[in-house]
């Protein structure tokens, strides 16, 4: 007898399918406690033998003793099909499951109902079901002799455990509630302590059966049998459990009470294996399938303790694969992901009755995710089947037109148990489109969809024969798709669809990496046709040498042949020694608030524009950069960050120069050359809420405008080399300030309107220019000390128009250099008259009020004697004549004098002598 002991809840269910029409599933979901799914506890072993015990079982409000005939056929191993015959051909001969099917039917105390949950969500109380028959089966039956795991094969002989082997109660029908919902069986039988029996073992103590979570594995499962194949495949799935398979479908359906969104529902891996849908077979047509290779391999059954299971460490060119099934071999292809790897296997009908309703034949990849623990989440599978015909974000194929080849879904993802949602989505749960069959669906790479992992591939899949034959690769340079962990790239890589790295990953490319870009095979992102680096997170470049190329991989290279390297709000940028070329743009930002540097990066032969930095805030560097010979415009920048562009040149673009707006900005030492169509080009382009300074610069037109200031705020225009303009500087209702240019060869020099006006206009150098200034404006313009390519009045009069204050200008050209000097007055010693000539350089002149000029002769003790002159300071050489008189006119005595020169605070004296002849 078995002594019943009280148990508690704390179980894991093991939801198995009922008999649904063929089109339609129902409930076929094992909520299976399980670890990692890389290792396994509180389970048997996968090698040697295991006699069962099967126990036929019935509600006491059904009719019947006598077990169902097919009973006796559970264990021939002779008969394909049988549960014996299903785990020796599984396990390659290295575990046998026999058993014996007891011949009657044994009754549960009270009728199904009262074992029923009362609630929806909650447990029946089926562990009590469970402990009765179990109860009755042992007043017949010899427990003992089913303790047969020792060495010698005789049972109860001493050298056994003391526990039943293994017991599949068998029942004849399920009611709803009975474990949970809709559910049909359950993996162990609802104990949570081991259950002694009236049998004795050979050591004198009781023949126990174990609890679900003994360290040896469950006792026995719970299930219907009503059916030959039903049982087998509902046995064969439950004893997976038993040798610690996990389920590998998509259980929150049953989990959540059958509330599940269908799109949150899923069918793991479907119909491909005995641990996903597997267990009815094909279309329920009768199962079992077998198991996947995944599963196999965890069991050591990839040929004999996975002596067919081939870890790929380089390269293989024409790997042959025979049918796993006929002692095929499985590759285990790594990634640079250590918690992800690929395995590939041949799966086809002839070897194995098991496969006879297989779709399709040819090769099957799966992808393992160790992170994971259950395929519960579509997205994030810990085993989940390549599906050959592709990802989607809206369908599964053929009804999906939205290709995402990393982060889409495929048929298996878009099922439900929702009949209307799966079939609108194409969702199912496998089908002949799955599989590599080496004619449609020959290659898996970063250029395919579904895309592989990092630097792998499987490719040039075809038929020979009866087997498959592929090309492994570990060092695949193809790229496409999300950057899923930090890299470093270093070496040639051929980019073949979008690549996004997202928000907290860094890319670092370095020494003589050289990145290709192709069209985009994925067919994914803004444009479907082209290749572009898209960066959230932090991508920093650092050329060697040479400099690191981001190219077209075309053999005849075009502009536009691939998009450009793109930053998102929050992307972090920074090239160093690069060159950017064949791209529509070079580098776009958006949003961004992180720092974006750029230095000795050379841009060019593209189809837009070079830079286009849009709403950016933060601190951005263009140091030594080129952008050349794009079709659109150089730089393009708004937003409120500051730019700055330094010892850069851009030349030879189809648009504008450089356009900002919004924003502070810095051009020092650069080049703007040529850029815009002849007549029409703007080199600098200065719009609403700019500030800051552009100096030192050479800008040079075929017509056209120089730099062009519209609404822009307080920026200093200075020390800059304007040429070949038809309009060098427009103000248009702007603030620049204008100092120290040189205009050269410009049609005109100046044009102004709109309130404010340009607070400073001085220290300019005109150079071969009739039209200087026109100020449309109603207030007058101050532009004074420039030097307008000549002294006299008139010249420059003529090429004033409207109001402009161009008086007092400067008498010769500022650029010259000038030094604050007083010379000896010669003669010296006088006698009558003498010449003093001084300059007065361009630093004495201090900017805002007018200096002013002083000459004075000074007696021996300092006191006055005459002022020779006193007038606004002006930069240049001058001269003065004393004719030894003092400032009323009357001649001085000889002796010592002292002149002085006075700008502003600054000052100059010397000594002077004079001797006059003696009467």
């Amino acid at each position: 007898m078995i002594a019943i002991k009280p148990i508690g809840r704390s179980l894991a269910l093991a939801l198995v399918l009922s008999s649904p029409a063929a089109s339609v599933l129902a409930s076929p979901w094992c909520a299976h406690t399980a670890g990692k799914l890389a290792t396994s506890t509180a389970v048997l072993s996968p090698v040697g033998s295991l006699h069962a015990l099967v126990i036929s079982a019935r509600f006491s409000d059904e009719s019947g003793s006598e077990a169902a005939e097919f009973a006796g056929d559970l264990f021939d191993e002779d008969l394909p099909g049988s549960l014996t015959h299903f785990y020796l051909e599984m396990s390659r001969g290295q575990f046998r499951l026999d058993g014996t099917a007891t011949r009657r039917q044994y009754a549960s105390s009270d009728p199904s109902v009262s074992y029923s949950a009362s609630g929806v969500g909650s447990i029946g109380d089926f562990a009590r079901f469970a402990r009765e028959v179990l109860s009755a089966a042992d007043e017949e039956i010899d427990l003992a002799t089913f303790d047969n795991d020792g060495p010698d094969g005789i049972p109860n002989s001493g050298d056994d455990d003391g526990f039943v082997d293994f017991i599949f109660v068998l029942t004849r029908s399920i009611p709803t509630g009975f474990f949970f919902g809709e559910a049909t069986g359950i993996s162990g039988l609802g104990l949570d302590a081991d259950l002694a029996s009236d049998d004795r073992g050979s050591g004198g103590g009781s023949i126990r059966i174990r609890r679900d979570a003994h360290e040896d594995g469950p006792g026995g499962v719970l299930l219907r049998g009503s059916t030959f194949r039903e049982s087998v495949g509902t046995m064969a799935h439950e004893f997976g459990h038993a040798l610690g398979l996990p389920d590998l479908f998509d259980r929150d359906f049953t989990r959540q009470g059958r509330s599940l969104d269908p799109r949150d529902d899923s069918a793991g891996i479907g119909f491909w294996g005995l641990m996903g849908l597997g267990a009815r077979g094909w279309g329920d047509r009768g199962g079992p399938n077998p198991l996947c290779a995944w599963s196999l391999g965890q069991l050591g059954w990839i040929g004999v303790d996975n002596a067919n299971l081939v870890t790929v460490t380089e390269d293989i060119d024409n790997a042959v694969l025979d049918d796993v099934n006929a002692g095929g071999l499985v590759y285990k292809v790594p990634t640079s992901d250590p918690t992800a790897y690929y395995l590939v296997e041949h799966r086809a009908r002839g070897s194995s009755y098991y496969e006879r309703d297989l779709p399709a034949e040819g090769i099957l990849i799966w992808r393992l995710d160790l992170r994971q623990t259950s395929n519960d989440r579509e997205e994030s599978k810990a085993v989940d089947l390549v599906c050959a015909d592709g990802l989607y974000a809206d369908a599964g194929f053929p009804l999906g037109a939205d290709a995402s080849p990393q982060g889409g879904r495929d048929n298996l993802d878009f099922w439900a148990f929702d009949e209307r949602y799966a079939a609108s989505r194409g969702g199912n749960a496998g089908d002949a489109t799955d599989v590599f069959d080496g004619v449609r669906f020959t290659a898996f790479s970063a250029g395919t969809n579904p895309a592989s992992l990092p630097g792998v591939s499987v490719t040039r899949i075809r038929r020979q024969g009866k087997a498959m034959v592929a090309d492994l690769s570990l060092g695949d340079r193809r790229r496409a798709g999300v950057i899923e962990r930090d890299e470093t790239w270093g070496d040639t890589v051929e980019v073949v669809g979008d690549i996004v790295l997202p928000a907290g990953r860094r890319l670092v490319i370095i020494g003589k990496a050289v990145v290709l870009f192709g069209e985009d095979r994925t067919r994914s992102g803004e444009d479907a046709d082209l290749s572009e680096l898209v960066i959230g997170g932090e991508l920093s470049v650092f050329g060697g040498e040479e400099p690191i190329p981001f190219t077209s991989a075309a053999e005849s290279p075009a502009a536009g042949d691939w998009g450009g390297i793109s930053v998102l709000p929050g992307g972090r940028l920074e090239l160093r020694n690069a060159v950017i070329e064949y791209a529509v743009t070079g580098v776009s930002a958006k949003g961004t608030g992180k720092p974006l540097v750029m230095e000795k990066v050379a841009i060019g032969r593209g189809s837009g524009n070079g830079v286009i930095l849009e709403s950016t805030d933060g601190v951005h560097l263009l140091s030594k950069v080129s952008v050349e010979r794009m079709a659109g415009g150089g730089i393009i920048a708004d937003g409120g960050g500051r730019l700055r562009l330094v010892e850069s040149r851009i030349a030879d673009n189809g648009g504008s120069g450089l356009v900002r707006t919004g924003g502070f900005l810095q051009i020092d030492d650069s080049e703007l050359v040529d850029n815009g169509a002849p007549g029409s080009e703007v080199q600098i382009l200065l719009g609403s809420g700019v500030f800051g300074s552009v100096v030192g610069n050479r800008l040079r037109g075929r017509g056209g405008r120089g730099i062009v200031c519209e609404g822009s705020g307080e920026v200093l225009i200075e020390a800059n080399i304007l040429s070949g303009h038809a309009v060098a500087v427009v103000s248009r209702a702007a603030a620049p300030s204008i100092v120290g240019n040189t205009f050269r060869d410009v049609d005109l020099v100046l044009d102004v309107s709109g309130a404010p006006l340009p607070p400073q206009v001085r220290l300019n150098a005109v150079e071969g220019s009739q039209r200087l200034v026109v100020n449309r404006a109603a207030e007058p313009l101050a532009a004074i000390e420039n030097w307008w390519g000549s002294d006299a009045d008139e010249v420059i009069a003529a090429g004033m128009s409207g109001l402009v204050q161009w008086r007092p200008f400067l008498s010769f050209d500022p650029r010259l250099p000038l030094d604050f000097a007083l010379s000896q007055n010669f003669p010296n010693p006088l006698n009558g008259s003498t010449t003093i000539r001084y300059t007065v350089g361009i630093e004495q002149l201090g900017e805002g009020e007018e200096e002013v000029t002083i000459l004075e002769v000074l007696s021996s003790t300092g006191g006055l004697v005459r002022r020779l002159l006193e007038e606004t300071a002006a930069p240049g050489d001058f001269s003065a004549v004393w004719d030894g008189r003092d400032s009323g006119g009357v001649a001085v005595a000889s002796g010592v004098y002292f002149y002085r020169l006075r700008v502003g605070e600054v000052q100059l004296t010397r000594k002077m002598l004079l001797v006059k002849d003696r009467p």
